[in-house]
């Protein structure tokens, strides 16, 4: 069997139509052919006992036999045993006639090599048709069928109209057939049709994958139909490496999100778009800056390292280590691998799982150029905003801190003019005394962060021929920051073409080019933008702004300094693209070339100018190149023995990757030329280093099908890479798979509520090899100088100590499944349940200080991941005008360490402990705040108002060795996302929900805004002590707002900061769409196939119990770029337009 993307059908549009619409619209005599039924005669063989086979095994046979792909729904074949006819010798119309005119079906002719089973219709006469000499039958037009007809039912009128789907989506290819005649036509490629009727006619409509509608003509001349979705007729089409396979052939944990899903979500990255749609796949945002990355992990977190392992991307085929370049709307479909039998195929690469990208093409558009645009314009707005002190309870929080102070001391009460907390003397108290007297302040947040503009745009061309397909595109999204002068621009462009040269050999290429730019004018801007109290003016009373706002208190620079003057700035040029050759010297075997070549180029700059360091002016710049390149050659044999189909895959693949840096620093430059000028400054200071690796890989690939009931899956991976030292470069990977369709057996032949069971079992190991390439090696790469007779001499020394023993990580994994559908596929989904053990996990250890190294790379540990994954969707309401669904997602992951160093030790300086997840929060108990009636009074001077942590063994002393404790994990317990869509004539309402429980942080955030130094803090209850000129407040949440105690603020770091760890779990609604798609016959008039138009609301709401900007990155750094993360709403309104 031919395994081709016609033979999916996804969202409820049955791609293999479009294919049929274009050629009809070619040829419409070859519209008939569809509803006719192939007749012949037939001379019967006598068979003695012919072995009985189900259906579905049989037409697979044929389909291989005469290369042709047969669409059907797949309950028109269940549980149907037929003895396999004779092919020798026959036409592919005459064995199908032969095989389904017993059981009451038949094969419609489409076009060149593709046919529909549907079933006889009784009212539907078949005519006799002498065949051509290729065996085809001789279409007739609808004039020359009307002919044919009783003059009473020759057509009288015409009617015309439109069918869509339940999303208002035209559909193409549907049968239009008057009922009671032969007379009919298909839709194209809009889902538009004419056709001329008899008077009162009715006309039938019938699609693969849609239930068939009746509507009487009358006195009607447009028509408009809506067809609801049946049980899928057509094998969702699934990529899983290296090739693609049936939903129903998969054997280990693959997820899937189509285009819809991904579009609908209205983000500028496709990772955003993900984002509780996949069980089992946490993705979380670095920062809530524009063009902001993500860290996504699949199945928990499998490495020491901080990041926890990254999954392998690939788009196109090419491997990437992100995504983020992409436009969302390019993007036909992401394919997730999770468990270890799907993502061996690529073997060392695989072990954090794999994200397959495929974007869009022009296959299926034959005989049309399809042009395509999407977009949206969206105002970025402010959300979640701390709440920090206004203006006069910032005065009193600064007075509380002094008075605090004194009485801590023990030192009198006086302050001059009562402006306690303020400079003393000199024009600094003047200053203060005329900003407090007259009220100059200014809100800070108020005045400079504004709502902004995001935009979103993607044009394509698409079509081709039988022989070429092409598709071209071109993107350009935008975004501004919230705060002044903040942007991120990218451009894509896109290029595909696909041709079949001859019958044996076809190729193809695949471009993708991405531009992006983005301005962040200072990577301080924004934390020095918070930490400016609302008591604190801008501008001077003649309208200059103020470099020091806070003098006499704080020496932090406006940030209006940093974002005039200021400049950082990174671009990226990234292209990646492939080549392939493909050679089927017989049908069974194909020999696939592929060449992948990609390379980054990316350019950062940094320029500080006098204004905003309050000295001298300095920059820099950086130049990385990443360039690498993918060699696969592929052999591919598949082939049919009755009831047995075997596919084989052998893989010889061969990949570089090239990285070259180089920096350069400048300080007091004597003019502002930003970065572009380093050799003019005083001091300059440079860089450079080169990596190259290799990696070469053989692959053994089995996929073996009983009856199609019984489906094993087994791979074989081998790889080298140059990484690792002589005798550990090489490391072989299998895995396995099972899968048992029950649902194909006879026992669940009766029972209608079962549409789909299949159970799953998979094992198999996979690798990683993620170090540096030279760790094995002395490098000899570190500038050092010392003393030679007197003389200061110049020279080098290696970094690091090398081990020459590294070895591979290995990750084993197994993964048992179930999917199902049930009542007509009403309710589907899958469960899976995983057990997944890393090994031999590469990481640096600390090494002892008489070996005269802080550390080395190791193998030093084991990681254990284990969880349920469910995914379900449900159809809960389906009718004419009328449709209601939802789906969910639900997982739960344990991360524990097994093992460190080969021992079950726990490493506290590195906060790994055995049993525990990779990722924790390790402190003191915080216990509230020493109140004045807990103390005696010598203690009151010193502890009252102070923080207090619990004792947690109980022998009534404080100390690190025995109060401190695992209080929780960044890493969710579980995660779970919600979407449901309406559906109402044209009208189309979706909302979706995401969710993470369980996450408990150590939260910068909290650490900057109410630690209670000298800048803005939050608005919270904190302690105040009796005194004679403030108003005195008992808080047991926070202390005192100076000498807090050893377990509050900045130095309570050894403590594990115990009051700055919080609960950021949360509840996200992540975006509520609301679309209408014009009627077709509104759009007829003007050329436009189809045309939808919506508001969304992206991120308008998010409960959750943490205080700042956002619990998603509630573990982002306060400092440097991270600092730029305020949370946001985006509100938009966009279209999809075809012609």
């Amino acid at each position: 069997m031919m395994k081709h993307p016609l033979r999916s059908f996804t969202g409820g549009v049955c791609l293999s139509a479009v294919l049929l619409a274009t050629f009809s619209h070619e040829t419409s005599a070859q519209q008939l052919a569809s509803l006719v039924t192939t007749k012949a005669s037939v001379k019967e063989q006598p068979q003695a006992q012919p072995e009985q086979r189900s259906l579905s095994q049989v037409l697979k046979t044929i389909e291989q036999q005469f290369q042709i792909n047969l669409l059907y729904k797949d309950q028109l074949i269940r549980h149907q045993q037929v003895a396999l006819p004779n092919l020798e010798g026959q036409s592919a119309e005459r064995v199908l006639h032969e095989l389904l005119t017993p059981l009451q079906l038949q094969a419609n002719f489409i076009s060149e090599g593709y046919y529909t089973i549907t079933p006889i219709q009784p009212d539907v006469a078949p005519l006799p048709q002498r065949r051509s000499a290729s065996g085809m039958l001789p279409a007739l037009t609808a004039p020359q069928l009307a002919l044919q007809q009783p003059a009473a039912q020759r057509p009288a009128a015409q009617v015309s109209g439109q069918v869509t789907d339940a999303a208002g989506e035209g559909i193409p290819g549907v049968n239009v057939l008057e009922k009671g005649t032969t007379n009919g036509t298909i839709t194209d490629i809009e889902g538009r049709f004419v056709l001329n009727v008899s008077d009162n006619a009715t006309l039938v409509f019938s699609a693969v994958g849609y239930l068939s509608q009746e509507a009487m003509v009358g006195s009607q001349t447009s028509l408009s139909i809506t067809l609801e979705d049946d049980v899928k007729a057509l094998e969702e089409v699934v990529v899983v490496g290296y090739g693609t396979t049936r939903k129903s052939d998969i054997t280990g944990a693959v997820s899937s999100v189509g285009a819809k899903e991904i579009v609908a979500r209205g983000t500028t990255s496709p990772m955003a778009a993900l984002q509780g749609q996949v069980a089992g796949v946490n993705i979380t945002s670095n920062t809530g800056l524009p063009g902001s990355g993500f860290n996504i992990n699949i199945r928990g977190v499998n490495s020491l390292s901080s990041s926890g392992g990254q999954p392998l991307f690939v788009v196109d085929g090419v491997m990437t280590d992100n995504i983020n370049f992409l436009n969302p709307m390019d993007i036909e479909r992401i394919d997730i691998l999770k468990d270890a039998s799907s993502t061996a195929i690529y073997g060392s690469r695989g072990s954090n799982g794999v994200v397959i990208v495929t974007t869009k093409s022009g296959t299926g558009l034959q005989g049309k150029t399809q042009f395509s645009y999407q977009g949206y314009v969206g105002m970025r707005t402010i959300a979640n905003m701390p709440d920090f002190l206004d203006a006069e309870e910032g005065v009193l929080y600064t007075m509380n801190r002094d008075i605090h102070k004194k009485l801590y001391r023990g030192d009198a009460l006086t302050a001059p003019d009562d402006l306690y907390g303020f400079p003393s003397s000199g024009d600094d108290h003047a200053y203060w005394l005329d900003v407090i007297n007259n009220k100059k302040y200014y809100d800070w947040t108020g005045e400079m962060l504004k709502p902004s503009v995001q935009t979103n745009h993607f044009i394509s061309a698409a079509g081709g021929s039988d022989k070429v397909s092409f598709l071209v595109g071109a993107g350009y999204q935008g975004e501004n920051g919230n705060i002044k002068s903040q942007n991120y621009q990218k451009f894509n462009f896109k290029g595909r073409v696909d041709a079949n040269v001859t019958k044996q050999w076809s190729m193809g290429a695949n471009i993708n080019l991405a531009y992006t730019d983005r301005e962040l004018r200072s990577e301080n801007a924004m934390r020095q933008l918070f930490r400016m109290p609302l008591y604190t003016p801008a501008y001077d009373d003649n309208g200059e702004w103020i470099q020091v706002p806070m003098r006499g208190i704080s020496g932090n620079v406006s940030p209006i300094g940093e974002l005039m003057h200021n400049k950082f700035n990174t671009q990226q040029y990234y292209l990646i693209s492939n080549f392939y050759l493909d050679f089927k010297p017989i049908d069974w075997i194909s020999l696939k070339s592929t060449f992948s070549p990609n390379t980054r180029f990316t350019r950062e700059g940094t320029y500080w100018d006098p204004a905003a360091t309050k000295s001298g002016s300095g920059a820099q710049m950086s130049n990385a190149i990443d360039f690498s390149y993918i060699w696969d050659n592929q052999l591919h044999a598949g082939r049919q023995f009755g009831a047995h189909r075997i596919d084989y895959d052998f893989i010889y693949s061969m990949q570089l990757n090239r990285y070259e840096y180089l920096y350069g620093y400048g300080w007091d430059l004597p003019f502002n030329s930003e970065f572009y000028n380093l050799g003019s400054a005083n001091f300059l200071n440079t860089a450079s280093s080169f990596q190259k690796s290799t990696l070469m890989s053989y692959t053994n690939r089995v996929n073996y099908s009983f009856l199609d009931k019984y489906i094993l899956t087994a791979t074989a991976r081998w790889d080298g890479s140059s990484k690792l030292a002589p005798g550990h470069k090489w490391a072989f990977f299998p895995s396995a798979a099972v899968a048992w369709r029950v649902s194909e057996e006879d026992f669940l032949r009766n029972i209608s509520a079962v549409n789909n069971l299949k159970l799953r079992l998979s094992y198999g190991y996979t690798g990683n090899n993620n170090i540096n390439p030279y760790v094995t090696q002395f490098a000899v790469n570190t500038q050092t100088y010392y003393d030679w007779n007197g003389n200061v001499a110049n020279g080098f020394r290696p970094s690091a100590i090398a081990n020459k023993q590294l070895t591979w990580e290995r990750t084993r994994e197994w993964n048992l499944g179930v999917d199902f559908g049930l009542l007509n596929n009403r309710i589907s989904g899958e469960v899976n349940i995983y057990d997944r053990l890393s090994l031999d996990l590469l990481m640096e250890r600390k090494l002892a200080v008489p070996t005269g190294w802080a550390s080395m790379m190791d193998n030093v540990g084991s990681v254990s991941n284990k969880g349920i994954e469910v995914q379900l969707r449900t159809i809960n309401v389906r009718t004419k005008d009328f449709s209601w669904e939802t789906n969910f997602t639900f997982s739960s992951n344990r991360n524990a360490i097994v093992e460190l160093y080969g021992k079950k030790e726990d490493d506290v300086p590195n906060r790994w402990f055995i049993g525990e997840p990779v990722q924790v929060v390790y402190a003191m108990e915080f216990d509230g705040v020493w109140q004045k009636d807990e103390l005696a009074e010598a203690d009151r001077r010193t502890l009252e108002g102070t923080a207090k942590v619990k004792d947690l063994n109980g022998d009534g002393v404080i100390d690190i060795d025995n109060d401190m404790r695992v209080l929780g994990s960044p890493l969710p317990t579980w995660m779970g996302g919600l979407s449901t869509t309406f559906r109402y004539k044209g009208f189309d309402l979706t909302a979706n929900v995401y969710t993470k429980q369980g996450v408990f942080i150590y939260s910068p955030f909290h650490r900057e805004f109410t630690d209670f130094n000298s800048k803005q803090i939050l608005d919270v209850p904190y302690y105040v002590r009796d005194n004679p000129i403030t108003e005195a407040r008992y808080s047991n949440t926070y202390p005192q707002p100076t000498y807090q105690g050893q377990y509050w603020g900045e130095d309570a770091e050894d403590y594990g900061y115990p009051g700055f760890n919080k609960d950021a779990s949360f509840v996200r609604l992540q975006n509520v769409t609301l679309g209408y798609t014009l009627p077709a016959s509104a759009l007829e008039r003007i050329g436009i196939a189809d045309l939808r138009v919506y508001v969304n609301a992206l991120n308008p709401y998010v409960w959750t119990k943490y205080e700042g900007f956002d619990p998603e990155w509630g573990g982002a750094s306060m400092s440097g770029e991270n600092a730029n993360s305020t949370a946001f709403s985006i509100y938009q309104l966009g279209t999809t337009i075809n012609f």
